[in-house]
């Protein structure tokens, strides 16, 4: 299994190394920027996905696909443009092509038709055993949860259970 060094290294050049090798950076065909990775090494997503949180300030997860059985993780919109910005600094070494799309990424600007999502609530494993043990009401006035949140996050945890029954 691949793992990150063992030894004192740089974080940011190392991930815009696998970026550039494994990973995809530029617009979406809808005009959103993005940055992503593939990786099958659970110690590089991990690690990745702590990078993604030291520079954005936000917790992603991941889990693997189940076509592939590797992890896909990616950031878009402001956060890949943060990530851009600091994997493709001044001066990098880096692919040119990457480096393009990098600059395409930096210079977008969120249309002001497109709504931003602040402060986004993340579920708690104490918040998922009670709304799966009371009512979607009695959830919603606890938890000040909205009834779409709630029952989006019941759906969701049956497909996890699903998956983990099955696997």
């Amino acid at each position: 299994m691949i793992k990150p060094p063992s030894c004192n290294f740089s974080r940011v050049d190392y991930f815009r190394g696998l970026i550039d090798g494994d990973g995809s950076i530029g617009l979406t065909s809808k005009n959103i920027p993005y940055l992503s990775l593939v990786t099958s090494s659970s110690y590089i997503a991990v690690e990745y996905l702590e990078f993604i949180n030291q520079m954005t300030g936000k917790a992603k997860t991941s889990n693997r696909n189940t076509r592939d059985n590797v992890y896909n993780i990616v950031v878009y919109k402001e956060d890949a443009q943060i990530l851009a910005r600091h994997l493709y600094y001044d001066s990098c070494l880096a692919l040119p092509r990457k480096l393009i799309k990098a600059v395409e990424v930096l210079n977008w600007s969120r249309p002001l038709e497109m709504k931003q999502v602040k402060n986004r609530k993340f579920w708690t494993p104490e918040e998922d055993k009670f709304i799966t043990t009371h009512s979607v009401e009695c959830s919603m006035k606890v938890l000040s949860r909205s009834r779409k949140g709630i029952e989006l996050r019941l759906w969701r945890l049956s497909k996890l259970n699903k998956q983990s029954v099955t696997n």
